[in-house]
């Protein structure tokens, strides 16, 4: 946690001092030049935050959903560095999923969800065998995708060695299902993105 937040401190300042590396932009930009929302499913790992920073300096600006840190430290810290470099935060009220929808409709924005949340001491992703539930984040980037028509792309953080230089990796647009049944659609799309944060995990453990 500690080294986290002393992360998050100076997250303003890693681009440019040359301690992020992109791959698969190639991803964003294909779904930019389609004319398609662009909507980033998110994993906690390595130093999440480093992403906000590194699209806003890649020219893919955006918002996502904002949780309040349980420590009013962290918190202002947290709330100070996302300023100084750009990005934008949605609360998680009631009417944060309309925000959502407005502001991918609206095309200038991308928006950021993270599909591994904790809600009510469950994690949401990944299932770890346990029965897939159309619920939770997960199942609010399925919904978002489907009345916008964005391309999701999941993406993820990782740290490379021990000095603060991270490695962001954008994979390739999950296909949505389209169909008559929108229930088989949805636990169809959740699936699908479930199964590449299993890929994401196996890669890692090698």
């Amino acid at each position: 946690v500690g080294r986290t937040m002393a992360e998050y401190s100076v997250l303003d300042r890693l681009w440019a001092a040359g301690r992020i590396t992109v791959t698969g932009r190639e991803h964003l930009d294909a779904a930019r030049a389609a004319g398609r929302p662009i909507l980033f499913a998110g994993l906690h790992l390595g130093n999440w935050e480093v992403i906000g920073a590194a699209l806003v300096a890649i020219g893919y600006p955006g918002s996502g959903f904002y949780e309040p840190q349980d420590n009013r430290f962290h918190d202002r810290i947290a709330k100070a560095v996302r300023l100084r470099y750009g990005a934008k935060v949605v609360f998680p009220k009631h009417s944060a999923a309309r925000t959502a929808y407005r502001l991918l409709l609206d095309g200038s924005e991308i928006f950021v969800i993270y599909v591994d949340e904790i809600f009510r001491g469950r994690v949401s992703a990944p299932a770890l065998g346990r029965p897939l539930r159309s619920e939770g984040n997960i199942a609010h980037v399925a919904r978002l995708a489907r009345l916008t028509g964005a391309a999701v792309i999941p993406v993820y953080c990782l740290r490379v060695g021990d000095r603060a230089r991270f490695e962001i990796s954008f994979l390739p647009t999950l296909d949505l299902p389209r169909s008559a049944d929108r229930d088989a659609d949805l636990a169809a799309h959740v699936a699908r993105q479930v199964a590449r944060g299993r890929v994401v995990l196996v890669e890692m453990d090698g």
